[in-house]
């Protein structure tokens, strides 16, 4: 396996499988429940996520990223060509994983549109001994799907923020031609 492929999976899994090591802390607080039922509910939902990444890696260039969940299978675009993926944990089993060292605060923020569908602003601030991660999830009214997501990373040393910008489709979602 490539290292750009895992870069990429990485980048993707972080992006929405990642929510519930955000959560773990304040599993009960009625704007985290949203968000980690938002999260688990698009894991078993076919999508086509569409990321933008940008970090000290890429010279400050957006990286583009894409992954496909559907049937049960993980595709990511690596390197210009569609390739299986490892699948991600499902983010309510990953949710028992504790990390007493987080700090957590998930507030509803607003209402918006997104592509014309309603929506829920929430924003999850974690601060853990690894870093800091500021997300904001647009959570759909129909459905209850992440339409889309922001999420800023600090890791705390030089060159370790990274932004990712990530937008999910659920319509005409099929598996890519491998290697195309």
């Amino acid at each position: 396996m490539n290292m750009s492929f895992r870069v990429t999976s990485l980048a993707v899994a972080l992006t929405v499988a990642g929510t519930p090591f955000l959560l773990s802390a304040q599993p009960n607080s009625p704007a985290c429940l949203a968000v980690l039922h938002a999260a688990n509910k698009m894991y078993t939902t076919p999508n086509h996520q569409f990321m933008s990444k940008v970090d000290a890696l890429s010279g400050g260039t957006a990286r583009k990223m894409e992954s496909i969940t559907t049937g049960g299978t993980y595709y990511v675009m690596a390197s210009g060509r569609w390739v299986k993926g490892p699948v991600p944990s499902s983010p309510m089993e990953e949710m028992l994983k504790e990390n007493p060292q987080s700090k957590v605060v998930c507030r509803e923020v607003r209402s918006e549109s997104v592509n014309g569908a309603a929506a829920t602003v929430y924003t999850v601030h974690n601060q853990t001994e690894y870093g800091i991660v500021d997300a904001q999830y647009w959570i759909a009214h129909a459905g209850g799907l992440i339409l889309r997501s922001e999420t800023d990373i600090d890791v705390g040393v030089k060159n370790g923020k990274s932004h990712t910008s990530m937008r999910a489709e659920y319509t005409n979602v099929q598996a890519p031609k491998l290697g195309k």
